[in-house]
C-alpha cells in the first residue's frame, strides 16, 4: 500500500508545505541516498508516509539491501530497478522508479536529485 496516495494528514506544516511544492513543481523533492544499512532502511520507510518528498535513488554496494528496504516500505518489484550507468540512471528515474546503483557518483552527480543524504556511517 502506498502511503501517500490519498493523503489525509495534517491542514497545516510540513506535509502540507511538500504536498504543496509537489502540486507547483509537478514532482517531489527527490532524494539520492547513499548506503542503505539501518540508517538508510529507517530512511526509506520514513519517506514512505510522506507526501511531496520520495527516495528516487539509493547507492549500496550491497544491491540486496535497498531492495529489502524498499520492501519493507511496501513497494514492489517492479517500483525499482539496478543501474550500473549514467543511461540506465536517467531512464530508470524518467520512469518513476527508484534507482539502486552500486555507484553513488552517479547520485551526487545526477541533475534529477534535489538532495544527497549518506547514510554509510561513515560520512
Amino acid at each position: 500500500m502506498n502511503v501517500k496516495s490519498g493523503f489525509k494528514g495534517p491542514t497545516t506544516g510540513l506535509a502540507v508545505d511538500l504536498l504543496a511544492r509537489q502540486e507547483k513543481l509537478g514532482r517531489p523533492i527527490r532524494i539520492g541516498l547513499v548506503g542503505c544499512g539501518e540508517m538508510g532502511t529507517d530512511i526509506v520507510t520514513q519517506v514512505s508516509h510522506m507526501p511531496g518528498i520520495e527516495v528516487s535513488a539509493i547507492a549500496e554496494v550491497h544491491i540486496n539491501a535497498p531492495e529489502r528496504a524498499l520492501k519493507i516500505a511496501g513497494r514492489g518489484s517492479d517500483s525499482f530497478a539496478i543501474a550500473e550507468n549514467a543511461s540506465k540512471f536517467a531512464s530508470t528515474l524518467e520512469l518513476g522508479k527508484t534507482v539502486i546503483t552500486p555507484d553513488s557518483g552517479l547520485i551526487c552527480t545526477s541533475d534529477q536529485i534535489d538532495v544527497v543524504i549518506d547514510a554509510t556511517g561513515r560520512p
